[in-house]
């Protein structure tokens, strides 16, 4: 499958959610003033071996969801706040040929974690909005 081109993500004093099945572009970039981002990769397609996110932001909340099945690499900056992977109950390493997801940028007065779980959508404490168990699984389409 070919590389789908950069897709660029503004939120100003807003918020940017991906959270369904959704296709990840080879080169995310998501830039955030005084807004909140959401991109949870758990159903998404990826169109790349090698995705690139990039945050970018000023007081902001960023929060990237990978499945365990995924490598990842978390390399930003932060002033005056948090760049960070958190590996949220997943397994320690994936598979090295599996596909690799780099979330890179830089924040000022912010965060962005990155979370590598093994939970499926609506499960575990990263459930789709907040919401756990079969309420969330009703949300995302998976209980009719």
């Amino acid at each position: 499958m070919p590389s789908a081109p950069s897709k660029a993500r503004w939120a100003v004093m807003s918020t940017v959610r991906k959270d369904d099945n959704w296709v990840v572009a080879s080169r995310e970039v998501v830039n955030l003033c005084m807004g909140d981002a959401r991109l949870d990769l758990r159903a998404a397609t990826l169109t790349s071996h090698e995705t690139t996110i990039v945050i970018q932001g000023i007081m902001c909340s960023a929060k990237v969801i990978v499945p365990d099945t995924l490598r990842v690499e978390c390399d930003g900056t932060a002033i005056m706040g948090e760049f960070r992977q958190k590996n949220a109950g997943a397994a320690p390493t994936a598979d090295p040929s599996a596909p690799l997801v780099r979330v890179v940028g830089g924040v000022l007065m912010g965060e962005c974690i990155v979370y590598r779980t093994g939970a499926a959508v609506g499960e575990g404490s990263l459930a789709v909005d907040g919401i756990k168990g079969w309420k969330a699984r009703r949300r995302s389409g998976r209980l009719s």
